[in-house]
């Protein structure tokens, strides 16, 4: 995999100024186009709601040169001085828009500033992190502050073919910044995944473990990744992995048909993108990739394996 082109959805905040580094500092180590994109209020329907004699083209350029001012202030000094000829102002809710610009720009990667809120503060405002992860079809780079320089990667991977999209992302960002790399694979409670149990839990336990492992070996070149096997809710697992081996970056497929469906049945990646233990890259791994596909997936591969 490579990347030709990167939208960073950048604001006047800290975080936009830290997805503008980063999607910068990706851009320089893979050869990539790079884009910075702030979208602002549209103002194009007021005519519509109101009678007025305001000059519409007037004030929306208005509007657009205030918002560049505003971004720029806050970028500067964040990336060189010609980045900020890459910023662009369009008009309309992030969430939408955003998400169409990536696809009209043809984008490999969307980068954006990672922010702290809490549940209720999410359930009620919403998340631009967590709606692109569920709308874009390229990979979102969730950043948090620090240095744009990535030393360490940990990725987390299920047992099924959906776990090499996500590896592949995972080994490309390692080898771009001559990064170390771990890759984790956790077992999870009997409780929440019971459909992979029927032949119980040891028997599940030998089965990940050599899985696992063969995946692992049929990577080309792979002396230099580490490999982990933990128990627990695998959010927890690779939050717990990421600060414990001081990850600056953690990989996570992105599961699920779409926005509804995540909504109603959460993922590990919702919960990472909630507690955001470092900075997070998500692969979108394919709607044929679904919870139930991949569960269904490691069903007969255990099936094959307890009868082999």
């Amino acid at each position: 995999m490579s990347w030709q082109r990167i939208v960073a959805g950048v604001d006047a905040s800290p975080a936009g100024a830290g997805a503008a580094r980063r999607a910068w500092k990706l851009a320089q180590v893979s050869g990539a186009e790079f884009d910075l994109v702030h979208t602002t209020v549209d103002v194009s329907a007021v005519p519509a709601t109101l009678e007025t004699d305001i000059d519409l083209d007037a004030f929306m350029d208005h509007v657009t040169a205030a918002a560049r001012k505003e971004v720029e202030e806050e970028l500067r000094g964040n990336v060189p001085p010609e980045a900020l000829d890459r910023l662009d102002i369009v008009m309309g809710k992030p969430g939408w828009t955003l998400p169409q610009e990536v696809r009209r720009r043809d984008a490999d990667l969307l980068v954006l500033g990672g922010k702290h809120h809490s549940r209720l503060g999410r359930w009620l405002g919403g998340s631009l992190a967590h709606y692109a992860v569920c709308k874009v079809d390229v990979p979102t780079f969730v950043t948090t502050a620090g240095n744009p320089t990535i030393e360490r990667v940990v990725v987390g991977v299920d047992l099924s073919d959906a776990a090499a999209a996500t590896l592949n992302a995972g080994k490309y960002v390692a080898e771009l910044f001559d990064a170390a790399l771990r890759v984790v694979h956790a077992i999870e409670p009997a409780p929440s995944t019971y459909p992979l149990y029927p032949w119980g839990l040891d028997t599940y336990r030998r089965y990940a473990k050599e899985h696992f492992y063969d995946m692992m070996d049929a990577i080309e070149g792979n002396g230099w990744i580490q490999r982990a096997i933990r128990e627990g809710p695998a959010a927890r697992v690779l939050a717990d992995e990421a600060a414990e081996w001081d990850a600056d970056l953690l990989v996570v497929g992105s599961h699920g048909k779409g926005f509804i469906d995540r909504m109603l049945l959460g993922s590990t990646t919702q919960e990472l993108l909630y507690r955001l233990p470092t900075s997070l890259l998500v692969v979108p791994v394919g709607v044929t990739s679904s919870k139930t596909t991949i569960e269904e997936q490691e069903q007969k591969n255990l099936q094959q394996y307890t009868l082999a």
